[in-house]
């Protein structure tokens, strides 16, 4: 996508209601993002897959935060298999790179974390490593699918331990509260 198309857009469309911008990763081409950020409007979401941060990236994450302490309310999604990852125990790179962007964009970011069958059974030890940091979680699941066709997010096994986490970490916010 090219700065002109960004402007293209928004000149057909000047008020839209929301706008979500989808990486990859979206600071590779920085220019059409920044563009964006200074005449989108609405309120925006960009989600990125979080695996370079630079002088580009710092550079956008500084466009980000002026759009933010003008009033228009913009937020980071890093997409993540890192923070609290079962399977590697979190790769310090990647880790490193959620803590950059969390303590750039004074946490105005939120993880998403997607979820396949092996990481059920350590679900909350990896929603502690991010809450532990302050970090926002999201969980989406494929369920080790990605995409391929299957007609199901989980099974019905990884469906109950994932309601039961859910029901667990209710329990202990109202008992918290």
């Amino acid at each position: 996508m090219s700065v002109e198309f960004v402007r293209e857009i928004f000149c057909r469309y000047p008020n839209p209601a929301y706008v979500f911008v989808l990486g990859g990763e979206l600071f590779l081409n920085p220019g059409p993002l920044k563009e964006i950020l200074e005449i989108c409007p609405a309120r925006a979401t960009v989600s990125i897959n979080g695996q370079v941060f630079n002088d580009i990236t710092v550079d956008v994450l500084e466009s980000l935060m002026r759009r933010t302490e003008n009033g228009r309310e913009t937020l980071l999604q890093v997409s993540s298999e890192e923070g609290g990852r079962s399977r590697h125990c979190g790769t310090r790179k990647g880790e490193a790179f959620l803590l950059k962007f969390a303590a750039y964009c004074k946490r105005k970011l939120k993880v998403k974390y997607t979820l396949t069958g092996p990481d059920i059974a350590d679900i909350d030890r990896i929603a502690s490593w991010n809450w532990d940091r302050k970090l926002p979680l999201q969980f989406d699941f494929a369920d080790g699918s990605y995409g391929d066709g299957q007609d199901i997010d989980l099974s019905d096994s990884n469906a109950s331990a994932v309601y039961g986490f859910t029901q667990k970490i209710l329990v202990d916010s109202f008992d918290e509260w």
